[in-house]
């Protein structure tokens, strides 16, 4: 066969699937095919003692790893059962007082002269409170 050299057999006896992206266990270190790349599938008695964490990439806090579990599901249960305290989102309003515009990274740009978050009803400096700059100069997109 002509790709022979890739992959390699699962190290369950009775399996002994050709897998050419096999799972290492890191108990016992043996390859595995995807149904047995689990320590209760394959019956490792090697498995790693101590408590894996994932960390949750929203909110931060540590999701504990139980068993044989996959960090997928657990971490979509933290997520689906709203244990996942995600951080409050701070809603900015455009500088320009009598303005009531929500202002975002897509409908909003920074002043280069003064600094200030404006949406770009109010982007020259004309139309917005811009502190240094004179009637005729206008904010640069950045």
């Amino acid at each position: 066969m002509e790709f022979d050299y890739i992959g390699c057999h699962c190290s369950v006896t009775y399996c002994k699937q050709k897998d050419f992206l096999p799972f290492l266990c890191d108990g016992c270190n043996k390859k595995f095919c995807l149904t047995h790349r689990c320590y209760k599938a394959h019956g490792c008695k090697m498995i790693p003692k101590g408590i894996q964490v994932i960390i949750c990439p929203l909110c931060g806090q540590g999701i504990e790893i139980r068993d044989d579990e996959e960090a997928d599901y657990l971490w979509n249960l933290h997520f689906d059962t709203n244990k996942c305290k995600k951080p409050n989102q701070i809603k900015l309003k455009c500088a320009t007082k009598a303005c009531k515009t929500a202002v975002n990274e897509i409908n909003s740009i920074t002043c280069n002269i003064c600094g200030s978050l404006v949406c770009l009803s109010h982007r020259f400096s004309d139309q917005h409170p811009c502190k240094q700059a004179s009637k005729s100069s206008k904010c640069i997109i950045s």
